[in-house]
């Protein structure tokens, strides 16, 4: 395989000198022509949100009792971290060790700092 090397300036030059065709409103499919307008429209016009009906009070309640076994599990596993291998990548769960796998840049602690502010964890 041959391998050519191209100077910006002449880069540059080939790239100011292009035609490139835009339709109108600039939008092209995947082949590179002119988009369906309607279709374009029509998919803007979705939204991505669920729309969540009204909850029953056990619904509510079934909700709450699970985001707050969700929440328990995650302070276990948290204190663990902290307790045996706070700073480190990992934690080896079975040996109780700080695990080094990410190059020491504290994955696990970094990772879990979105968690722990959505759960409201954060002092």
């Amino acid at each position: 395989m041959k391998v050519q090397l191209v100077s910006t300036w002449m880069l540059g030059l080939a790239l100011a000198n292009a035609q490139v065709y835009q339709p109108l409103g600039g939008i092209l499919d995947r082949d590179g022509n002119p988009a369906n307008m309607e279709r374009v429209s029509e998919l803007r016009s979705r939204t991505v949100q669920h729309d969540f009906s009204d909850e029953t009070v056990e619904q509510r309640d079934t909700r709450r009792e699970r985001a707050d076994a969700v929440k328990k599990g995650f302070i276990y596993a948290w204190d663990g971290y902290k307790k045996y291998a706070y700073g480190a990548d990992e934690l080896d769960v079975l040996k109780k060790k700080p695990k080094t796998t990410r190059n020491g840049w504290g994955a696990t602690l970094v990772d879990a700092l979105d968690t722990i502010h959505i759960m409201g964890l954060d002092d």
